[in-house]
């Protein structure tokens, strides 16, 4: 319980307080004690309340409460008339007494399990201070400033931290819904498991923040200015895990075109509650480990794929001159071979079906694969979607760019390179509004975890006779759903399902989508499809 002389002299008055703490007979091990104590109540007895603007308040504010154990106590409103020389016109009321820390000094002060809402901390220095389980709702911390403050488990609804300056500050578990971080300045805060719902981060320094499993608004979390190596994607960004239902069916391989058409019927009435799109990939061979990843990452040269955009530009301007988007740009690379982090898919089922009955460009003939992709509605975005945009004009920033914006650590070859976030944010802005001139900073952070699908403008033959699509995401994993969530569990995405095309099945397929118009010469319409269609005819059959 707390020391009753210690309570006498802090009732004394700051000053007094102060002096004598600085006295000899304050030896440097000294700790006030004041655990399990109503310190309101106390104040009262002797008068010593104040009332600023109006509130009754306990006067604390400048004192040097450095080591002093407040475990448990109570510095809130109380059900007592106070004595002279305050005078109230009416009884206070449960929570209507504050107690005035501002500009103290608590360094290692314990306020472990106290009850402090309404308190105001404002230009405090709490180096150390431990607030563990305690009660601070809609309390004052504004320019308040220390290293390794401690605040797990605290009750912080409608916090005010505007302005703090921490480091190390821990908030393990804390709840923090409503609470104002805007302008603080969190290097290496751990925020694991804290609920920040409907925090205001504008302007917010999380440098080094530890997000993982805090309960987060990926919009607000967009208002921070420097999300450096925070890893945004171990928050729980998405509110549930969008999962759609599997689907069980037999046939796994392809033999017949009919009974492919007759499979996809299954998944797609297996989702007659469920708003979805199918779309199709078609692979000639399994490639295992790299089966759904880009080509850009499947050679290797993801870290060289915008410079890559660019050379190609140059040496080639007039063909990219009609190019009013980085999707128009992205998609005319990627139709004359540039690698992308972009995954070409179809809306036709024939046509994912015709490119895995191709046969392997050389070696023993391999089984093919077709991949379907039942997609909510809600992730098919049309060309002209602000976040197709946004993630477009990620991916013509430099790797290391988008490293920083992906809050990741910097691979160990590149280490000591430092990106400063707000700069590389500033790229991206500038590389959107030269096509949306209009597009407001306000990127949701949840975009940049997010996968799409895209259907392009049907600008040239190949995209319309293909029924082209794209898989769309600024990160830099693949598409495969095990990728997808190991990444992050929470990102809506598509059901999928890989359907076999044997080999020795291929070419009496290809018969069967010649019967039904979908060959190479179609599906690639030009004068060097139509002569290669022509020598084939011509061949002699086997």
């Amino acid at each position: 319980m707390a020391n009753p002389e210690h309570i006498a002299w802090l009732q004394e008055g700051v000053e007094a307080w102060n002096a004598r703490r600085q006295r000899e007979a304050f030896t440097p091990d000294f700790s006030a004690d004041f655990s399990g104590e109503k310190l309101g109540e106390a104040f009262i007895r002797v008068g010593k309340i104040e009332m600023v603007e109006g509130v009754p308040t306990i006067p604390l504010a400048g004192a040097d409460l450095s080591d002093a154990n407040f475990k448990g106590a109570d510095l809130t409103g109380l059900v007592h008339v106070p004595v002279a020389p305050v005078v109230l016109t009416q009884p206070l009321g449960i929570g209507s007494l504050k107690a005035d820390f501002s500009g103290a000094r608590l360094t290692r002060a314990d306020f472990t399990s106290a009850d402090l809402s309404d308190a105001n901390f404002a230009g405090a220095d709490i180096e150390s201070t431990n607030f563990t389980d305690s009660k601070l709702n809609k309390s004052n911390f504004t320019y308040a400033r220390g290293i390794e403050p401690n605040f797990e488990r605290a009750h912080l609804w409608g916090a005010d931290f505007s302005h703090a300056s921490f480091r190390w500050p821990i908030f393990t578990r804390a709840h923090l819904r409503e609470s104002n971080f805007s302008h603080a300045y969190f290097v290496r805060g751990n925020f694991h498991n804290a609920n920040l719902s409907e925090v205001d981060f504008s302007d917010a320094d999380l440098w080094y923040a530890n997000l993982e499993d805090a309960a987060v608004e990926s919009g607000r979390l967009s208002e921070a200015r420097d999300l450096s190596h925070s890893r945004p994607r171990k928050a729980t960004l998405f509110s549930s895990v969008h999962s759609l239902p599997p689907v069980g069916f037999d046939r796994l391989d392809i033999t017949r075109v009919g009974d492919f058409i007759e499979t996809i019927q299954t998944v797609k009435t297996a989702y007659d509650q469920h708003p979805v799109v199918m779309y199709f990939r078609g692979e000639k061979q399994d490639y295992m480990d790299t089966s759904l990843v880009p080509s850009s990452m499947r050679d290797s040269l993801i870290r060289h794929q915008s410079e890559m955009l660019r050379d190609l530009i140059a040496r080639r301007p007039a063909d990219f001159s009609q190019a009013r988007s980085a999707l128009d740009m992205w998609m005319l690379a990627q139709h004359y071979g540039l690698p992308t982090q972009f995954l070409d898919i179809t809306s036709s089922p024939l046509v994912g079906l015709f490119f895995a009955c191709e046969n392997a460009s050389e070696g023993a003939p391999q089984d093919g694969y077709v991949h379907i992709f039942a997609t909510p509605k809600s992730l098919v975005k049309p060309f002209d979607s602000d976040s197709v945009s946004v993630i477009t004009n990620f991916a013509r920033l430099s790797y290391h760019d988008k490293v920083a914006l992906l809050g990741e650590e910097e691979p160990p070859n590149v280490r000591g390179y430092e990106t400063p976030y707000p700069e590389v944010m500033r790229r991206l802005y500038q590389l959107i509004q030269q096509e949306k001139p209009y597009f407001e900073k306000r990127i949701d952070i949840a975009d940049f975890h997010r996968v799409y699908i895209v259907e392009p403008q049907q600008s040239t033959d190949r995209v319309r006779a293909q029924r082209g699509a794209f898989l769309i995401s600024a990160c830099l994993w693949g598409f495969t759903l095990e990728k997808i969530r190991n990444w992050n569990p929470g990102i809506p995405v598509y059901a999928h399902y890989r359907l076999r095309v044997p080999h020795n099945h291929k070419e009496a397929l290809r018969e069967q989508l010649a019967m039904l118009n979908v060959t190479r010469e179609t599906l690639f319409p030009g004068l060097d499809s139509a002569a290669a269609a022509v020598k084939d005819s011509y061949k002699p059959k086997a």
